[in-house]
């Protein structure tokens, strides 16, 4: 059966417990007061520095330091300002931290003063978090050291503010110098650079002067003007050509010396008559096709000269040979898969045969005909000049051709000289750009460094030195007591509690009821007897003896080891 319990057995309760609640709760509030009291103090004390903007125009001249954010300038700041040896120097300065300085212990000095320095950066509230980091709206910034002594706590605090605002000029000026000559040696390589660029980029249009891309298509009008040369004076060549071939089928018919005539006929020599199928060869050669019926006829007829005439087996090798090329010609060009370099050789083949059968002009008995017939010499004196107006005519067609093959040449070559002319361009264009940006920052660069050494930069500006403090930081001991009475309390009750829930004895006629369901008959109270009674004050005032040892040992501890000061030390 559960029974909730009523006022009276939480009274109950209480007395049953009230050594082990007073025990707990003397133990942790005497210990939270003991601390409160001897806790050692704490001063802070802070100096202030504004931030004071350059008087130039923001449009007329950039800052050289002061960009961005405050806390990154600041950082810069602290890592020279808090450094070992900034701190070593300031701590013989100002005379304070003996202890550590006698012990030369460097770092450990150097950590304490960072461990108890802090920076706070003062923003304008204009509006969004983002916007109230911009260095734009920072406009100060405080520097607060603590110590156990006043006076070190103002020291410290004005030495470490007069640093920032030494490294702070010394930074600035540093730096504007710094960047100026680093803009300086910049602009001056950028202009080695430029000369080079420009001397590659004339070196270049020399070199390939005649393929520029502005040459493109006056290149492609004189190739097509010359090819148009070429091919008038190939129409001429071949004019030229048939006419003289009729001139020689006509001097094949005109004998060199005057004819001596039988009857009324008129007699051929043997020479006469190998002279003229030369000539007719040469005819047939020009409009007849490779192993015509007609070519067999004359060979058969030059052959029958053989033994007659001299000329006569000459003249056949050399038509049987001209005969051989010219069916190679004709079947090399019949078939798609030949190499055009073997055409070209094979017409080269052609051609040189006819020069040969052109220049054969033996007579039958190996000597020179010496000729008397004013109509053949005619004939061959034009025969002749044709033929220089052929060997002319073909002088300038390979004289054009070789131009064309070097206008040809220019046009191939154009689309790549145009990539590489683009990109030196591109490279040049793009170092000019780059040179008139760093001379551009040069010059504000020389400008911010004028108005660094004539103090009128962005800069800070010591507005409220640390002063002495009359009064700790730390610690609160009021509110340690008050937290320590809470807590005690609270700790105290519930322990009672937890122990009490624990505790299975059966008190009381309630108790009897709860277990057995039915009250008891008689109650006999507890009688203590003299030695009884004298025990239990004994036990009671040893756990008071327990805890005021506990609070001793903590307060020895805590001033063996510096936690724990004297008030009046302190203040003293």
């Amino acid at each position: 059966m559960l029974t909730v319990p009523s006022f009276a057995d939480y009274i109950d309760m209480f007395r049953r417990r009230k050594m082990l609640l007073f025990l707990v709760f003397a133990m942790i509030f005497g210990g939270s007061v003991a601390a409160a009291m001897w806790l050692p103090a704490e001063y802070e004390s802070t100096a202030s520095i504004r931030i004071d903007r350059h008087h130039v125009p923001a449009n007329l001249i950039q800052s050289t330091v002061v960009v961005g954010y405050v806390n990154e300038h600041l950082s810069n700041l602290g890592q020279a300002v808090m450094s070992t040896s900034s701190l070593w120097e300031l701590a013989e300065q100002l005379d304070v931290y003996p202890e550590l300085r006698e012990a030369g212990a460097r770092g450990e000095l150097a950590a304490t003063i960072r461990r108890k320095t802090r920076r706070e950066i003062l923003y304008v509230d204009v509006g969004e978090e983002e916007m109230r980091r911009n260095a734009a709206v920072a406009v100060a910034f405080t520097i607060t050291h603590a110590s156990a002594d006043p006076e070190t706590a103002m020291k410290v605090a004005n030495g470490i503010a007069e640093r920032y605002l030494e490294e702070s000029d010394r930074a600035r000026a540093e730096q504007a110098a710094r960047l100026t000559r680093f803009l300086r040696t910049r602009t001056q390589e950028l202009e080695q650079k430029i000369s080079e660029h420009e001397d590659a980029l004339e070196a270049f249009k020399t070199a390939n002067a005649s393929s520029l891309p502005q040459f493109v298509q006056f290149n492609m009008n004189r190739l097509e003007a010359i090819q148009d040369q070429i091919d008038r004076i190939s129409e001429g060549i071949n004019g030229l050509t048939q006419l003289r071939i009729g001139l020689e089928a006509q001097l094949s018919q005109i004998e060199p010396r005057m004819n001596v005539l039988a009857g009324d006929r008129r007699q051929l020599t043997p020479s006469n008559q190998v002279e003229r199928l030369r000539l007719e060869y040469l005819t047939m050669a020009g409009s007849y096709a490779p192993r015509h019926p007609s070519f067999a006829r004359l060979r058969n007829e030059l052959q029958a000269l053989v033994g007659q005439s001299d000329g006569a087996s000459e003249l056949l090798r050399l038509i049987q040979a001209a005969e051989a090329d010219r069916t190679r010609l004709f079947e090399a060009r019949a078939d798609p898969d030949v190499d055009p370099a073997q055409i070209a050789a094979l017409e080269r083949a052609v051609g040189a045969n006819r020069d040969r059968l052109n220049n054969f002009n033996r007579s039958a008995d190996g000597e020179t005909v010496q000729a008397d017939n004013p109509a053949y010499i005619a004939a061959v004196s034009r025969l002749r000049s044709v033929e220089s107006d052929i060997a002319s005519e073909m002088a300038r067609r390979e004289a054009l051709q070789r131009r064309v093959t070097e206008f040809d040449t220019r046009v191939v070559s154009s689309p790549t000289v145009e990539r590489e002319f683009q990109v030196l361009t591109r490279n040049h264009e793009q170092i000019l750009r780059e040179y008139e940006e760093t001379r551009n920052k040069l010059l504000q660069a020389e400008a911010a460094e004028r108005i660094e050494s004539g103090q009128i930069g962005d800069r800070f500006t010591l507005t409220g030195k640390a002063a002495m403090p009359s009064e700790p930081a730390r610690p609160m001991r009021a509110g340690i007591a008050a937290l320590g009475f809470i807590f005690a309390a609270g700790t105290s009750t519930g322990i009672a509690a937890l122990v009490e829930y624990f505790d299975k004895t059966v008190r009381g006629a309630r108790g009897v009821l709860a277990v057995w369901g039915a009250p008891p008959l008689a109650a006999i109270p507890v009688y203590l007897t003299r030695r009884e009674r004298r025990n239990r004050m004994l036990r009671a005032g040893l756990g008071w003896l327990l805890v005021v040892a506990l609070i001793v040992a903590a307060t020895w501890y805590g001033f063996a080891e510096g936690f724990l000061a004297w008030p009046e030390d302190v203040s003293s």
